[in-house]
C-alpha cells in the first residue's frame, strides 16, 4: 500500500507575529475555528476558576490551528482487517496488503479527507483529556519532578501526529495503571517505564513494514497492535501519557547506511531531566544503548506543537526538501552527539544560496538530513554522528546539487574528504555490492556447525554415509566440497544439526562427470511459519534468496531422490544469505564519485563463478558504488583500502 499525505501548510506570519502575545494567539485560534469557536470557548469558560488548567487549555487551543488529521473509511477497513489476515494466514504484510487491495480496492489520496482540529474538536473531548492528564500528573509519585512546561509538552497533548481524534486516555490508563500499582514508594519514572515496556513486549504484534499513511490513532492502535517502528513508538507514548510518564518520540529522517527512511524510537525523562532512549522489542529503558547500536547521523524530536527552532520556522523564506519542511521537528542531535561540530568551507562568491544541506547516501542518491546557514564562506554543523560519510549540497528547484566531494566525519572532529586521485590508480577486487548485516554475523546467525551431507540407498536413511560435515564458519558465498567416495547413492540429503532450522538456500550435487544432478525433492515436511518461500523445494530452485527453513528446530533435512544411483563427486551449497555477493551472470557497473560530474563509470563486467570482479584503473581515495543491473536493490557506497571494501 502506498499513500502520500500532505502536511498542513500553516501561516507562519500569523503564528510568529504573535508568538509573544498569548491574547493575540488565542484570538487567532478562535477565529480560525470558525463556527466551532463556541466549543473552544466552552472549554475556557469551564476552567475559569482553575488557573493552571485554564493555562493548559490556552496552550492547547493556541496551538490548535496547526493540528489536522485524516478520515478515510477505506483506510479504517485496512486497519481493521490487516492484522487478522496476517495472523490467521501467516502472510507477510505485503501479501496481506495485496489480499485487501483485491477485496477493498487500492488506497489513493482521494480516499482521504483532511480535517482540522480547531474546526471539529468538541468541548467534552478537550475537557476530558485535560482532566485525565492533570489526574495522572498529580497522582503519580514522580509527578513532583515534572514542571508545567514539561507536562504541557509530554503528557497534556491529546494527539501524536495526524491520527483521528479518539478517546484513548481511559483505555490505556485502565490497562496500564494496575501494572504500576506495585511501585508504591518508587518515584522513578524509569522504573515505571520499564514495567510498561515489559508489559507491552509480552503482547503480540502484527509487524507491517509497508503500512504507510496517517498515524493509526490511540484507540485503534490499542485494539490492533499493528504497524512498524512508528506505530511501536506511538503505542508506547500513548501508554506513557496515559499514566503520566514524561517522554516522547525521537527519529531519523534517513538511515545513513541503508535505503530505509524514517526510523522512530522513544525516550523517557528521569527525575533530573535527563532523557533515556529506548525502543520497543529492541532496547529496554535503562539498557546499554550499545546493545542496540545503529547509525543515525542526525536525530530529531517529534513534537505535537510548532517548534520555533525548526528549520522552516528559522528560515521561512527558504525552500526545503519535503523531509525537512516540517515545523514539528526539533533537532536534538546535540543530546546524542555532544561536542560534535564541523565547518564546511563554501565559495559563496559564486553561490547565492543561504543554506547548505548535509546529505547521506540512501543506496541510490544523496538525501538531505540537515541544513545550516552559509556565513562568511562556511557553514557550521553541530551534533553530527562520527564514522559516517556526508555530502554537502545545495537545494535548488527541487534538486540536490553536491558542491564538494563527500567526507567522512571522524571521531576527532576532522572531515576527511574523498577527493578522487585520478593520477594514482589501483586495482580493486570486489566480492559484494552491499555490506553484511549483523544478523548474518551475530549470535543469532543460522547454526550450521555439525550439519552433514549424506548419501543412502534407502529413502529412510537408516544407515547413511556421511559425505561431508560442516566444521567451518558460515559464509554468504557458495561453498564447494570435493567428495571422496566411490559408492553410488540413490538418495542424497543435507541433515541439519540439532540447533538449526536447516537454513539452506541452495544445494547442488554433482555426478562423477560433474553433471548437476536432478531428482525428486524429499525431506522434512512443513516450513517456518508455513511460508511457501521457506519450503524444502526452495533449496533446489536455483534462487539464492529463497531458502529452506524447517518448521521447527532439530534434525530437519532436505535432499533428492535421484533417478538412479550416482557417485557424488562434488557438493556445492549456499546458506541463508542476502544475495549481495557477486552473482554469476549478472551485469555489474562500477562508479566513482567526483563533484561536478557525479558518479563516473569505471566499466561494466559480468559476474563469474568465482564471485569476484577485478576492476583496474580505480582512482585512489574515491567513493565507489557497484551497481547490479540484473537484479536486487541493495547497493552501498564504499572505499577500497588495503585490498578490502570499506562500507559507508
Amino acid at each position: 500500500m502506498y499513500y502520500k499525505y500532505t502536511i498542513l501548510t500553516i501561516c507562519l506570519c500569523s503564528y510568529f507575529s504573535c508568538k509573544n502575545d498569548s491574547d493575540d494567539k488565542l484570538i487567532y485560534a478562535l477565529k480560525n475555528a470558525g463556527n466551532n469557536s463556541t466549543e473552544l470557548q466552552k472549554v475556557l469558560d469551564h476552567y475559569k476558576g482553575d488557573t493552571l488548567k485554564l493555562k493548559a487549555a490556552y496552550f492547547l487551543i493556541e496551538n490548535m490551528p496547526y493540528q489536522n488529521y485524516y478520515e478515510s473509511k477505506k483506510y479504517d477497513q485496512y486497519k481493521k482487517l490487516l492484522r487478522p489476515i496476517m495472523l490467521e494466514t501467516g502472510l507477510p504484510d505485503y501479501l496481506a496488503f495485496e489480499v485487501l487491495s483485491k477485496r477493498l480496492g487500492y488506497l489513493s489520496e482521494s480516499d482521504f479527507q483532511i480535517k482540522h482540529d480547531a474546526k471539529t474538536i468538541t468541548a467534552n473531548y478537550l475537557i476530558k483529556n485535560i482532566d485525565l492528564a492533570f489526574k495522572v500528573w498529580e497522582e503519580q509519585p514522580w509527578g513532583k519532578y515534572i514542571s508545567f512546561e514539561t507536562f504541557c509538552q509530554n503528557i497534556l497533548p491529546y494527539r501524536i501526529g495526524n491520527e483521528p481524534l479518539e478517546n484513548w486516555r481511559e483505555v490505556y490508563y485502565n490497562y496500564f495503571q494496575p501494572i504500576l500499582d506495585s511501585l508504591q514508594t518508587d518515584d522513578s519514572p524509569i522504573t515505571a517505564c520499564q514495567l510498561i515496556y515489559d508489559a507491552i513486549t509480552k503482547q503480540d504484534w502484527a509487524f507491517a513494514q509497508d503500512l504507510s499513511g496517517p498515524h493509526i490513532g490511540g484507540k485503534s492502535l490499542f485494539e490492533q497492535r499493528l504497524g512498524n517502528c512508528r506505530e511501536y513508538s506511538d503505542y508506547m507514548l500513548y501508554a506513557m501519557r496515559a499514566v503520566g510518564i514524561p517522554g516522547g518520540i525521537d527519529l531519523i529522517l534517513q538511515n545513513p547506511d541503508d535505503s530505509y527512511r524514517e526510523h522512530y524510537w522513544n525516550y523517557v525523562t528521569d527525575t533530573t531531566g535527563k532523557d533515556i532512549e529506548f525502543e520497543l522489542y529492541r532496547l529496554r529503558p535503562g539498557q546499554n544503548v550499545q546493545d542496540s547500536a545503529r547509525l543515525r547521523a542526525k536525530i530529531y524530536r517529534w513534537r505535537p506543537f510548532v517548534q520555533e527552532q525548526s528549520l522552516p520556522a528559522l528560515y521561512p523564506n527558504e525552500k526545503f526538501p519535503k523531509s525537512l519542511n516540517n515545523l514539528f521537528l526539533e533537532d536534538v542531535s546535540d543530546k546524542y552527539f555532544p561536542n560534535s561540530q564541523v565547518s564546511i568551507p563554501v565559495d559563496n562568491k559564486h553561490i547565492s544560496n543561504k543554506l547548505l544541506f548535509l546529505c547521506v547516501f540512501n543506496n541510490s542518491t544523496w538525501v538531505p538530513i540537515s541544513a545550516s546557514p552559509i556565513k562568511k564562506g562556511k557553514a557550521d554543523f553541530k551534533g553530527l554522528e562520527a564514522n559516517i560519510v556526508y555530502c554537502p549540497c545545495l537545494y535548488e528547484n527541487g534538486n540536490i546539487q553536491p558542491i564538494t566531494n563527500p567526507f567522512l566525519f571522524k571521531k576527532n572532529g576532522e572531515a576527511q574528504f574523498f577527493n578522487p586521485d585520478t593520477i594514482n590508480k589501483k586495482e580493486a577486487l570486489l566480492t559484494r555490492k552491499f555490506y553484511i548485516r549483523t544478523y548474518f554475523t551475530g549470535s543469532d546467525k543460522p547454526v550450521t556447525y555439525g550439519g552433514q551431507f549424506q548419501g543412502a540407498n534407502d529413502k529412510l536413511f537408516k544407515n547413511p554415509t556421511t559425505l561431508h560435515t560442516i566444521t567451518d564458519e558460515p559464509t554468504l558465498r557458495y561453498k564447494e566440497i570435493e567428495v571422496c567416495f566411490s559408492q553410488a547413492f540413490k538418495y542424497v540429503r543435507y541433515q541439519s544439526p540439532d540447533s538449526s532450522l536447516c537454513s539452506m538456500a541452495e544445494i547442488e550435487f554433482y555426478s562423477k562427470d560433474l553433471t548437476k544432478l536432478k531428482g525428486k525433492v524429499i525431506g522434512t515436511e512443513g516450513s517456518f511459519q508455513n511460508i511457501s518461500k521457506y519450503d524444502k523445494k526452495s533449496a533446489f530452485d536455483g534462487d539464492p534468496i529463497t531458502c529452506y527453513w524447517s518448521k521447527s528446530i532439530g534434525c530437519s533435512w532436505v535432499g533428492l531422490e535421484l533417478e538412479k544411483p550416482e557417485i557424488i563427486q562434488k557438493i556445492r551449497y549456499l546458506l541463508f544469505n542476502d544475495d549481495n555477493e557477486i552473482r554469476e551472470g549478472d551485469l555489474y557497473e562500477l562508479f566513482y564519485f567526483d563533484v561536478g560530474k557525479g558518479f563516473i563509470s569505471l566499466g561494466k563486467q559480468y559476474g563469474n563463478r568465482e564471485q569476484a570482479l577485478l576492476f583496474k584503473n580505480v582512482p585512489d581515495n574515491a567513493i565507489l558504488w557497484l551497481r547490479d543491473y540484473t537484479r536486487g536493490k541493495e547497493e552501498r557506497i564504499f572505499t577500497y583500502e588495503n585490498n578490502k571494501q570499506i562500507w559507508w
